[in-house]
């Protein structure tokens, strides 16, 4: 299977995983242990494309137009990860990313009730997120004869401030 199609595949993956969560289809499942996987990947896979898009930017992967139009080869190994969130794509990833992981602390220690309708609620905000994500296509490939010219980073973002600003707030 072709790198390139996974990538493609990633973000409506996670889409999906979310709707099933938010449906609770996952009740429909017997097997208490395969339902308990189910419920933590649910959690877990809408954290991957924001890894996919950081690890497109570490190796400076061209092919794709986001890649190819904030990030360089010449950026140090910090500004690279930190022109993920340089543009609306990474930063939409990135929230979607931290929502994803507190709703697994929150399946992880939810024992009440209460705390399902706050979990749907994130949820919910996390699918739109993703769906906002996923209309900007921040997988999209660069066409096969297209040349884009790059100067990387805004040399006004390459500060440590810019390293640690998104994930920070």
């Amino acid at each position: 299977m072709d790198g390139k199609f996974m990538f493609h595949l990633v973000l409506p993956f996670a889409i999906f995983c979310l709707i099933f969560k938010i449906l609770n289809l996952d009740k429909l499942i017997e097997n208490i242990k395969i339902k308990k996987i189910v419920r933590y990947s649910n959690c877990i896979i809408p954290i991957i494309p924001f890894l996919t898009l950081c690890y497109l930017f570490i190796i400076n992967n061209e092919n794709y137009h986001y890649v190819a139009t904030h990030g360089s080869e010449r950026l140090p190994i910090k500004f690279r990860i930190s022109a993920v969130w340089a543009a609306r794509e990474g930063p939409l990833l990135l929230w979607a990313a931290c929502c994803s992981i507190i709703s697994l602390i929150n399946q992880i220690y939810s024992r009440s009730n209460k705390n399902q309708l706050s979990g749907k609620i994130l949820d919910l905000f996390t699918l739109i997120l993703l769906l906002i994500a996923n209309s900007l296509d921040p997988f999209k490939l660069v066409p096969e004869n297209a040349l884009i010219i790059s100067s990387g980073l805004n040399p006004l973002l390459q500060t440590n401030l810019m390293v640690i600003h998104p994930p920070l707030i």
